[in-house]
Parts: structure tokens; C-alpha cells; sequence
């Protein structure tokens, strides 16, 4: 049975108050650029670039790629074999060179483009701070941690997949804490990481005075964990916003996911090291990263562009000139044997396409997502209804899925 203290653990640390760390602020920023990632029994397709929406494509893609390390454009020696190829078009290179940059500058540019050399290494913002784990301490932190941090999520999240259900089934923190206490086995390996989980004075600010040391640094620390994981963390965070994305609903949040992940690299630590390891800003004197400001628009960035608007207009006239050439014989309005719903996906197209060919008179339809659809949905071997439209809707009609035989 772990103690449970009548003081914090911390009481005689002393405390940074230079830096006014706020959690939440960082947590409500951390949703901001988080996927809104719903379990996948709604889940139909995410834009990664979501955070950016509201800037325009170019400076958005950029930025993102600044921050996040993301490719967002092909290379640029792939750019040029494409026009080496002619699937870039000589005079559509010219032409957007001439509407972008002026004809007086239209030479340059396209050196520039074919020929000058750039320095295209990326090192994105996210992810620098706690690489210092493995070159000071030559420890792979998110080895240690995330295996044993995304099983405990699975389980507690878990709808009706696992053999066992979760021990208790109450709030996230509060299970965890439960389990330890009742348990003859710990999912810790050191005494520190149990004794502060029991803590009740116990708070991220303090878990991360330990791991991080200089309070000016928690904040990019906790975005380059959290961007470790991002589709996890952001999960929990719309299950959070979203209970009801649950059929059977959890209580969980993004600041307790956070700071049973700070125990278990305080326990990692521990292990692997004993208590011989020093908070990983303490020798640190560079400024903290501001991690989500905006990127400068450099000159590589403006030749990418240019080379992605060509070769974007090189398929824009040729596709729309065979989408007018091609003549669609017009059916008549005939009775349908029957009507077949699928959603859209490239795998349900052969399947239309073949049912199509086996009985003339059928209908198939693509819906994504069976979003447009008023109808409530339950899983093979499953009672639970669950509805198609988006929250803002109704549905009316049941429908069950049945297994297939063969």
C-alpha cells in the first residue's frame, strides 16, 4: 500500500516564479493544433492542416511545415524530372512565372527553378527540447513510456473489444489510482512515480519541475510530448469535448492523459538511471522556441509554389477538355431492381461496379460516410444504435449490419 503524504512530496523544493506557467492556457493551445481525432466508428477523414485554415494555402502549408516538420510539396528534383519528362508543361512554366513574377523577371525565375540549389533540410520546431533525452542521457524516452501509455488508454477507452473490462470505471486518474492502491502489482516500477500518484498535492507544474527544471521551458516540453502522439492525444481531447463520440462514454481529459504520461517518464528515468539525472533545462540558457509562431516566407518556398502551380495547371486543361469530350449516354428512368448505399472509398467502387455489371437495373450510390443519410446504424452481433448524420441532424430509421456468409 503506497503512503499517502500529509504535505506535498515538494514542500521543500524550491519553486520558479519568474515564469507564470499556466496548464490550461497550454492545454486550450494544444487542442487548437491537435487533430480532432474521433474514434474511428465516426472517423472519416481529418485535415492535418486544420490550425492553419484561416491563412493562405501557401503561407499555411509553410508554416506548417516549419513547425511540424510535414512535406508539403513533392521535392524539388522531383518537380524537375516532372518537367524533364514534359509532365510539367513548358509553356504553363512559363506562363505562371510571367503572371507571378512579370516578364521582365521571367528568366531568373526559371533558372531559379531549374537550375539554382537550395538547402532543403528541415528541422521542425516540435520535438527539439526533448530530443535532448537521447543525446545527454542516450535514453529513447517515447520507447520507454508510449507502449505502456497507449495500453493503458486502449483499455480504458476500450468498447466492448477486450476479453476484460477495465478494473474500475470511473474517472481516468481516479482509476489509476484505484488500481495502484488495490492491486499487488504496479503498472510503476519505482517507488517515486507511485508515492507522487497518490500525492494529492501533486500537480503537472511540479512533475514537470522535476523532468524539465526551468519553468520558461514547460510549455514547449508538454507540446513536443503531446506532437509525439499527436492522433492519441487528440483523441482523448475530443473525447473529452465529445463524450457522446463514446457509445459507452469515458471520463477523461487531455490534463490527466498529460500527467500520468509525466509519471511514467519520471518512472523510465528512474529505472533505467536511478536517481543520477538532473532536470533537462538545467544547463539549458538558450531561449525557449516559440513553437506556433509564424514562419518567414523564404525563396525556396516561393520556387515550390511556383513549381506546384504549374504543375497543377498542366493537368487542369487537359482534364477538364476530356471530362468535355467524353458523351454519357442518358439512361431512361426505369424501375430499380434495388438500391445499394456505399461510402466512398476506392475499395466499395470495384464492388459497385461489379454489382452493377451482374444486374443492370440495380442502383448504387456513394455517400461518405452515410452522412447525408437519416438512418440509425447498429454493428453486426451489436444492439447499440448509433445515427449516420452529423449531431446536427435526426435519424428515423433503423438499419442493422448482418455478417456475410459465404
Amino acid at each position: 500500500m503506497t503512503t499517502i503524504h500529509s504535505q506535498p512530496l515538494h514542500a521543500t523544493m524550491p519553486q520558479n516564479s519568474k515564469h507564470q506557467f499556466d496548464i490550461h492556457h497550454v492545454i486550450e493551445e494544444l487542442k487548437h493544433y491537435l487533430p480532432t481525432q474521433t474514434p474511428l466508428k465516426d472517423f472519416i477523414h481529418h485535415n492535418s492542416l486544420h490550425a492553419f485554415q484561416k491563412m493562405k494555402f501557401y503561407d499555411a502549408i509553410f508554416t506548417a511545415s516549419e513547425i511540424f516538420g510535414y512535406q508539403v510539396t513533392l521535392e524539388l528534383e522531383d518537380f524537375r524530372k516532372l518537367f524533364r519528362q514534359g509532365r510539367i508543361k513548358r509553356e504553363v512554366f512559363e506562363n505562371v512565372i510571367t503572371q507571378r513574377k512579370g516578364i521582365a523577371a521571367r528568366e531568373i525565375w526559371s533558372k531559379k527553378l531549374l537550375f539554382q540549389d537550395y538547402n532543403q533540410s528541415k528541422t521542425p520546431r516540435v520535438g527539439t527540447l526533448r530530443e535532448q533525452w537521447k543525446s545527454v542521457y542516450h535514453i529513447d524516452i517515447d520507447t520507454l513510456v508510449q507502449p505502456l501509455l497507449f495500453r493503458i488508454l486502449n483499455a480504458y477507452l476500450d468498447q466492448g473489444i477486450s476479453l476484460w473490462n477495465f478494473p474500475v470505471s470511473c474517472e481516468f486518474l481516479h482509476s489509476i489510482r484505484e488500481i495502484e492502491k488495490n492491486s499487488y502489482v504496479s503498472i510503476f516500477k519505482t517507488s517515486r512515480a507511485r508515492a507522487l500518484l497518490q500525492d494529492e498535492f501533486c500537480t503537472i507544474t511540479y512533475l514537470l519541475e522535476l523532468l524539465v527544471g526551468k519553468d520558461r521551458y514547460y510549455e514547449q516540453y508538454i507540446i513536443d510530448q503531446q506532437f509525439s502522439h499527436r492522433g492519441w492525444s487528440g483523441m482523448v481531447a475530443t473525447i473529452e469535448e465529445r463524450p457522446d463520440s463514446l457509445l459507452d462514454t469515458r471520463r477523461i481529459s487531455l490534463h490527466d492523459s498529460i500527467f500520468l504520461e509525466l509519471l511514467l517518464e519520471i518512472d523510465a528515468l528512474d529505472d533505467a538511471l536511478g536517481r543520477k539525472w538532473s532536470p533537462i533545462c538545467t544547463n539549458r540558457t538558450t531561449e525557449p522556441v516559440d513553437l506556433f509562431a509564424d514562419a518567414p516566407y523564404n525563396e525556396l518556398n516561393e520556387v515550390l509554389s511556383l513549381w506546384q502551380d504549374a504543375f497543377e495547371w498542366s493537368y487542369y486543361d487537359e482534364v477538364l477538355s476530356s471530362i468535355q469530350a467524353t458523351k454519357h449516354a442518358t439512361k431512361p428512368n426505369s424501375p430499380k431492381s434495388f438500391q445499394a448505399l456505399f461510402c466512398i472509398d476506392e475499395r466499395e467502387c470495384s464492388i459497385r461496379r461489379h454489382i452493377e455489371s451482374v444486374d443492370t437495373d440495380c442502383e448504387t450510390l456513394g455517400t461518405p460516410g452515410f452522412f447525408c443519410c437519416r438512418i440509425l446504424l447498429s454493428a453486426a452481433k451489436r444492439e447499440i444504435l448509433r445515427q449516420a448524420l452529423p449531431r446536427a441532424g435526426h435519424a428515423e430509421v433503423p438499419y442493422k449490419r448482418n455478417r456475410c456468409t459465404r
